[in-house]
């Protein structure tokens, strides 16, 4: 007879078994921790602001961050719209006097841009007053 049966064990190669899987689990984590068909986290864009001042209480912006496209509508019907991250700054954004551009800007959600522009506070029925880019130049960072 056996000897592992004569022990009571009628499965001798359970414990490995079992120690592999478990292995193999913790290593296939690691391999497949991104699903099919995820994109990967990009690399946190280079964030910086560089105010002009002009004529006429008029200040020029150049600024760098991350394109975000909220989904929040407040109470007052305010859409925030597009908005530039830059580190601890965000900025909504106008397409006012180039609205070529918003189309342009709205395929760049969520990627690194550089935007050039007229920087504007406005005021708001919901929201305390923002900082918005009147945007003249939009390009890819």
């Amino acid at each position: 007879m056996n000897q592992n049966k004569q022990n009571g064990n009628p499965y001798p190669l359970l414990p490995l078994i079992l120690i592999s899987l478990s292995l193999l689990t913790i290593v296939g984590f690691g391999l497949f921790s991104q699903a099919p068909g995820q994109a990967s986290i990009p690399p946190a864009c280079q964030a910086s602001v560089t105010i002009t001042p002009q004529l006429d209480n008029v200040f020029v912006i150049e600024a760098s961050g991350t394109l975000e496209a909220p989904d929040v509508v407040d109470i007052g019907g305010e859409a925030p719209g597009l908005t530039l991250v830059s580190g601890n700054d965000a900025f909504g954004l106008s397409f006012t006097e180039k609205p070529a551009l918003a189309s342009t800007a709205s395929q760049m959600v969520g990627k690194c841009v550089k935007v050039s522009g007229v920087l504007k506070e406005v005021g708001g029925v919901e929201r305390p007053p923002r900082k918005v880019i009147e945007v003249t130049s939009l390009t890819s960072n």
